[in-house]
Parts: C-alpha cells; sequence; structure tokens
C-alpha cells in the first residue's frame, strides 16, 4: 500500500514540475483564451497571406502561464519543437503570451534576427502591444504587435499585404546599417587590440592577443539567457509543426 502512495505521489509531482509544450494548432494557438474568433480568422488570414508572399511563418501562442520556466525559455522551446520558420532561411517568429504572468515575448528566428533586432522587437511591445495589454484589450494588443512584425517582414521582402494596417512601422527604430556594423567591429577590434597590447606588457604574458580574443569567441553571451540545460523537464505531445525553422534566443520580452 504505502509503494503504490509513494508511486501515485511521484508521478503526480512529476507532472507537475514538467511542463507540457501546447499542441500545434496553425498560425494561432489561443490556449488563454484571449482571441474571439472573429479575430483570429483575421489573424490567420493575415498571416497565411505573409508566408505566401515572403515564406515568413509567425505563429501566435497564449497560455495562462509558462511556470516553472520562465517566459524566454518557454517561448524557445516552444520554437524550437514548432520549428516555426522555414527550413534553412528560419525565417519565423513567436508571439508569446501570458496571462497569470503577465508576460508577453516575440522569439525571432536566425533569418529575421538582422531586421527584426532586439531593439525594433522591444519597440513594438512598447508602442504597439503593452497600452493595449494595460487596458485589459488583449485581442488588440497582439493584432497590433503581430501586424507590426509582419510589415516589417513584408517591407523588407517589397511585398505589400492587403488590408487597412493598425499600425505605423515608421516609428520604429531602424536596424543599423552594413556600413554602421562594420566601423563598429573595427572600432571594437582596434580597441580590444590596443587594450591586450598593454596588457602583454604589463604581464609579459606569452599568449598572442588574438589567441585570447578567439577564446572569447567561443563563449556565449548571457543577455539573452541560456536555454541548453532544462530540455528534460518538458514533455511533448503528439502534434504538428511549421517548416523546420530554429531559433538563437533573439526578441524581446515585457510585462505589463
Amino acid at each position: 500500500m504505502i509503494h503504490k502512495i509513494f508511486a501515485l505521489f511521484f508521478f503526480v509531482s512529476f507532472g507537475v514540475l514538467a511542463q507540457e509544450i501546447p499542441a500545434f494548432q496553425g498560425y494561432v494557438s489561443d490556449y488563454a483564451g484571449l482571441l474571439s474568433p472573429q479575430m483570429q480568422e483575421k489573424l490567420t488570414a493575415l498571416l497565411q497571406e505573409l508566408e505566401q508572399k515572403t515564406t515568413a511563418q509567425i505563429a501566435i501562442l497564449t497560455v495562462q502561464t509558462t511556470q516553472p520556466y520562465d517566459d524566454f525559455q518557454y517561448a524557445v522551446k516552444v520554437f524550437d519543437s514548432w520549428k516555426i520558420g522555414q527550413k534553412g532561411k528560419d525565417n519565423g517568429a513567436l508571439f508569446l503570451v501570458a496571462t497569470e504572468d503577465r508576460r508577453v515575448r516575440i522569439v525571432t528566428g536566425y533569418g529575421l534576427e538582422g531586421i527584426l533586432p532586439d531593439r525594433k522587437v522591444g519597440a513594438i511591445l512598447d508602442e504597439f502591444v503593452l497600452p493595449e495589454f494595460r487596458e485589459g484589450r488583449f485581442d488588440e494588443g497582439i493584432y497590433k504587435g503581430v501586424w507590426a512584425i509582419a510589415l516589417v517582414i513584408a517591407k523588407d521582402a517589397g511585398v505589400e499585404l492587403t488590408g487597412e494596417a493598425p499600425v505605423d512601422i515608421s516609428r520604429l527604430p531602424e536596424a543599423p546599417s552594413l556600413v554602421a556594423l562594420l566601423i563598429a567591429l573595427i572600432v571594437i577590434f582596434f580597441i580590444v587590440s590596443f587594450m591586450m597590447r598593454r596588457a602583454r606588457r604589463t604581464s609579459r604574458s606569452t599568449i598572442p592577443w588574438w589567441v585570447w580574443m578567439a577564446g572569447m569567441g567561443t563563449g556565449r553571451s548571457s543577455g539573452r539567457g541560456s536555454f541548453g540545460g532544462f530540455g528534460g523537464g518538458f514533455s511533448r505531445g503528439g502534434f504538428g509543426s511549421f517548416g523546420g525553422g530554429r531559433t538563437g534566443g533573439g526578441g524581446a520580452g515585457r510585462g505589463w
């Protein structure tokens, strides 16, 4: 009798600790019940058109909570499981809302990070999503946020989307140009070079500065968090997916 009680306790505890990834339901998976059927239809039509014209894929997921994981960890795991975006292009994005946690996060695939850097994604949330969420208009906030992402992607692809956009993306910060990025990299290179030369003179180290720099490059910035060590806590259900896209954790998250 005791061993049966222990077994029951174990399985119940494991079920609480394991966070099941929601089943893929298409462009819109509204598990928190935030979107009316009409709004789901509007969003689905928009995202279908976007994929047809650009091949990019956006998925929307609403849940009550992401616990025991934070919204970043949870979003990356969902993205990885659903494989949002085309294989080889990695041009997907996930729009996640967790109502009980009061968190919203947009995660982008590798292929969209150039046109949707973290700063621009954060601006989309600040400008279009959070003001609506704070007034309890979750459907409008999601609609405007998704439209903003879709317009950025469509603009980069040189296509137009039908329908009247509820947002003006000209207010968003532009991503830095390739020339600006190149200049910044050159400046950083010379600054680090200068610092390492001074360090070598001071410590008489025999390690070349460029070897030290190469070693630094093997590490991963912690700015976006780490999501490699908690894979065992999720359980996978039987569900479909998108096209095979991947993410490096780019994007932004906010509370309201």
